[in-house]
């Protein structure tokens, strides 16, 4: 039997639906399967809209170097993965200043942009890091499994973290439009 379930909890939407339509303003902004609309979102709403915690974004800059697309922020330089690089190819991308999106459990604590620890939420095998970084509130989520009692420890309001995340993870949007470049 086909029927239409209504959910205003994004996740439930995403576990519940053979189908996802996402609806804003009584406009559709995209529909299709759960795993599609959650990895290749075609807008900044709809990218913002499923995550938990939901998808991080940045001011940056989409550059060239050596003739390969990669992602400035924050003196920090990402090249792209290679699948990013043929699909902005072949949309014609130029480099601009673009909205970076990074979701939550795909940055890394190491050497890249830094921050302040603000809030730790514990949440069993993983630690939801709020962290203040080029002025704004960064969701990191870092697994605690396999953590020793030394780097927990060091995970408190207040410390100082290094991020980064692979460029494969990198979602990008125009800023005005706020429509994904890879579209």
């Amino acid at each position: 039997t086909t029927f239409i379930y209504s959910a205003d909890n994004p996740m439930e939407a995403l576990a519940l639906g053979d189908r996802v339509v996402v609806i804003r303003d009584g406009f559709i902004q995209q529909s299709g399967v759960p795993q599609e609309v959650f990895k290749a979102p075609t807008s900044m709403f709809v990218a913002g809209f499923f995550g938990s915690p939901k998808m991080n974004f940045f001011d940056a800059m989409l550059v060239k170097h050596h003739g390969k697309y990669a992602v400035e922020v924050g003196g920090m330089t990402v090249e792209l993965s290679e699948e990013k690089q043929a699909r902005l190819a072949g949309n014609f991308v130029e480099p601009q200043a673009v909205k970076l999106g990074i979701r939550p459990e795909h940055i890394v604590l190491e050497k890249g942009l830094w921050g302040t620890v603000d809030m730790v939420e514990q949440m069993g095998s993983a630690a939801h890091l709020h962290v203040s970084a080029l002025g704004q509130d960064v969701v990191i989520v870092v697994p605690t499994m396999n953590m020793s009692g030394t780097e927990a420890a060091a995970m408190n309001r207040g410390a100082v973290v290094n991020f980064s995340f692979p460029g494969h993870a990198c979602y990008l949007f125009d800023p005005d439009t706020e429509c994904n470049l890879e579209n």
